[in-house]
């Protein structure tokens, strides 16, 4: 299959071209980066000059329908909802490495995420792609929600004990730490070397 990224300057997408590189039935297709599109890719990383030789392209979603069989959203949040319902539309299945599918609630969507939420419609039509636990509902979903490493390390912790009854549901406490890598590449005070080393915050 040939897998088409979107949002293909990110460390997401990297990561995830990567892994397609190593795998048996996926090629990486179509690298869509409008703030990039017409430059090489080897242009913002030098390594991969062999490995992905086309351009970066607009988003069209009839071409990348016509040139793949499925595509990953690699975008910062509030741009999958967006693009997402044209894909959907050409028939053409979306993974989206976001967290804009990953909730059922759009009132819950709104106050953790701080923008409009995607439609209620695509919101109930998304699959948590915990393929752990959810692998029969992943193989014939059109859109499916990758979760992400807080929720992902907790629950396939959790399960395990909450099966067995050895744990009293009400007691969970998760106490999660993270490093800056999640933030992207994009520059901020935040993840700044000399704010953030040996600092924590909330």
């Amino acid at each position: 299959m040939k897998a088409a990224i979107i949002g293909g300057t990110g460390y997401g997408a990297i990561e995830l071209i990567r892994l397609i590189q190593k795998h048996p039935f996926l090629n990486v297709g179509t690298v869509i980066s409008n703030s990039q599109a017409g430059t090489n890719f080897s242009e913002s990383y030098p390594h991969l000059t062999d490995i992905v030789t086309q351009p970066l392209e607009t988003f069209d979603a009839e071409r990348i329908n016509k040139e793949n069989d499925i595509v990953f959203l690699a975008t910062p949040s509030g741009v999958s909802s967006r693009l997402v319902p044209d894909l959907l539309d050409k028939g053409i299945k979306c993974i989206d490495l976001s967290g804009d599918f990953r909730l059922k609630s759009a009132n819950q969507y709104e106050s953790w995420y701080k923008h409009p939420s995607p439609s209620e419609n695509h919101l109930s039509q998304a699959i948590y792609g915990l393929s752990e636990i959810y692998s029969d509902n992943i193989k014939n979903a059109s859109l499916i929600a990758n979760p992400g490493c807080y929720p992902t390390a907790t629950t396939l912790g959790l399960i395990p004990a909450l099966r067995a009854n050895i744990v009293d549901e009400r007691s969970i406490i998760i106490d999660a730490k993270s490093g800056v890598s999640g933030a992207g590449r994009g520059l901020s005070l935040t993840a700044h070397y000399a704010e953030i080393n040996e600092n924590l915050k909330a």
